[in-house]
């Protein structure tokens, strides 16, 4: 017999690929836009990860004490 994988399993891996494109998604954009204003470094890629990673562990945060997740 196979067993059926947890709940939270299934919760925490979904998270963490949502979290892999969100990141990847701000990364491409932010460095499209580096491109747009002529940084030669990802200025602008790099301050987008950093405030999607802010913003998503703050609705995780959110989430887990208020007992949703």
């Amino acid at each position: 017999m196979s067993q059926r994988p947890s709940k939270a399993y299934v919760k925490y891996s979904g998270l963490a690929l949502q979290m892999f494109v969100v990141l990847f998604m701000g990364f491409w954009g932010g460095s499209k836009l580096d491109e747009v204003f002529g940084f030669d470094r990802p200025y602008i890629g790099g301050l987008l990860c950093l405030m999607i990673l802010f913003g998503f562990f703050y609705k995780i945060i959110a989430d887990t004490n208020s007992g949703r997740l």
